[in-house]
């Protein structure tokens, strides 16, 4: 059977000359839009959990316009943010963007260097997610190095910076006045910076192992899904089923079963702190590529069931941003039900 949302959503490469491809995709391809994709990057990269988003439409801007012009009119960007937050103290705060939309355009590059080395989209995912973690990785054991404090000093003094910040905010007393779970909980982080930070530390390798590859996977996924915009200027031979079909291999289970048995192991029985870290860290770390697994396995059901368009959209959003735990354990399942058995089985019965 054709993958539908292939045929629905990719072109194919259309025959003529290049000025009509670029004509027909996406109009002359002038400076303004390169402008405009990079204004929208900018903006998503200081919005918070959009900042996912940010590197897709310079990942677009590096297949249309090419290495030249995107990196060139990224550093202009960044000189003027710089610029700007020591010419005037008062927007000192801004400075922060500049790296924000640095590690954004460094992520969109190397999404879609996949594309221009037509990498598998999962080998280019797994290649860049675990290049960048080694990275950094490296840089922070540097940094701890160099400092010659401790790792939860250096947190430590992260968080009293946060609740710094925190305190100087307009109307944040008024804020704890009011109370609720989020007073109590940055009152905890003013009063007992250093617990925040022990706390942070336990599961950072998780949470940058995690983020690093989250933020690659949907940077890709993004990339194609619209890749309408710049398919017809590479023979890029791969489609989204190659990156959604991702699949684990099943001898990883195995770890993911001795990890989820320290977890009561060392909370119960050992009391040991240190092997219940390593239990979460490596249950979460893991996981991520079961909810890639679980993703391929809604995108095939979404298909086999005829959901395109709007409601495919608000699906898909649902699953990646409330779902993922309910998608994470499906992709774990996956490994003793064969799910696109049944998926293919739904599909003979609707060709009869």
């Amino acid at each position: 059977m054709n993958n539908q949302n292939d045929d629905n959503n990719y072109s194919k490469t259309s025959k003529g000359s290049d000025s009509d491809i670029r004509q027909k995709v996406f109009g002359q391809l002038t400076t303004g839009k390169l402008l405009f994709l990079a204004l929208i990057s900018l903006l998503l990269s200081v919005a918070g959990p959009l900042f996912v988003f940010a590197p897709v439409p310079l990942s677009i801007a590096f297949l249309l316009y090419g290495k030249g012009k995107t990196w060139g009119l990224i550093g202009a960007t960044v000189v003027i943010i710089l610029a700007g937050s020591y010419a005037f103290a008062n927007v000192a705060s801004v400075r922060m963007m500049s790296i924000y939309f640095l590690v954004a355009s460094v992520v969109a590059f190397l999404t879609a260097r996949v594309v221009w080395k037509k990498e598998n989209p999962v080998s280019g995912l797994l290649k860049n997610g675990f290049s960048v973690f080694a990275i950094m990785a490296l840089i922070f054991g540097a940094f701890v190095l160099v400092s010659g404090k401790s790792t939860v000093d250096i947190f430590t003094e992260s968080v009293v910076l946060v609740g710094d910040s925190l305190k100087t905010s307009k109307g944040f007393d008024e804020f704890l006045a009011e109370g609720g779970e989020q007073a109590v909980a940055m009152k905890y982080i003013i009063d007992k910076p250093k617990e925040v930070a022990i706390t942070v530390l336990k599961m950072t390798f998780a949470i940058a192992f995690v983020g690093t590859f989250f933020i690659f996977w949907i940077s890709q996924f993004m990339l194609m899904r619209n890749s309408l915009i710049w398919r017809q200027f590479y023979e890029y031979p791969y489609k989204m089923k190659d990156l959604v079909r991702f699949k684990v291999p099943e001898h990883f289970v195995y770890a993911l079963i001795v990890a989820m048995a320290l977890i009561p192991l060392g909370t119960y029985v050992l009391q040991n702190e240190v092997v219940e870290t390593i239990g979460w860290n490596v249950v979460y770390s893991l996981g991520i590529f079961y909810f890639f697994q679980g993703f391929g396995i809604v995108s095939d059901a979404l298909d086999t069931y005829g959901i395109f368009g709007f409601f495919r959209s608000i699906i898909v959003i649902l699953s990646i941003f409330m779902g993922y735990q309910a998608v994470t354990i499906l992709g774990i399942a996956d490994i003793w039900i064969d799910f696109r058995k049944f998926l293919k089985k739904k599909n003979k019965m609707k060709e009869i």
